[in-house]
């Protein structure tokens, strides 16, 4: 297993078994790590986490299947991702949003683990998905960015279905 660790420095957060907890309150979740080499093939990892310093230190730590390294067309991108529990609301409004639209389902489909895009079956037909960050609007701290100061956007999807075949993403 190839391990690489980070120091995560939290202010007040506890991490306690990959959840993190503010106020006593469970925020988000450690979650899957992704594996992507250049040439598309992906493997999934593992993470653990152990306290330095309570509340305030941390030590994160990724794991890598050492096969999936040697075989890999590289670069190599580690996608580590963190499930946020208790979506953070401004003035009511969530700060993130996003929602599956259907070709063939007029019915709103909030709630889902899992946004789908693509062909999703003849029930529900092909899938979007819609994003919306009033967070980005509305708070100050995004605010007082400005354009130049942002030096890269991503926005990362992953196919989760198994399935095989060619997708596009268009935007």
């Amino acid at each position: 297993m190839t391990e690489y660790s980070f120091r995560l420095l939290t202010n007040g957060v506890v991490l306690k078994d990959n959840v993190l907890y503010y106020e006593g309150k469970e925020t988000a979740r450690l979650g899957d790590i992704m594996i992507f080499d250049s040439d598309g093939q992906a493997d999934i990892g593992s993470i653990k986490s152990e306290t330095v310093k309570e509340g305030e230190e941390h030590l994160v730590t990724v794991c890598v299947n050492d096969e999936f390294m040697k075989e890999a067309v590289y670069p190599v991108y580690i996608d580590p991702s963190v499930n946020r529990i208790d979506t953070e609301t401004i003035n009511g409004t969530k700060t993130i949003q996003d929602a599956p639209v259907y070709s063939n389902n007029s019915n709103a489909a909030g709630g889902n683990a899992y946004n789908l895009c693509g062909y999703c079956g003849s029930s529900l037909g092909k899938s979007r998905v819609l994003y919306y960050l009033p967070g980005l609007i509305e708070r100050a701290d995004y605010q007082s960015i400005t354009a130049s100061q942002i030096n890269i956007v991503t926005l990362s999807l992953r196919e989760a279905s198994g399935k095989t075949g060619t997708a596009y993403v268009t935007s």
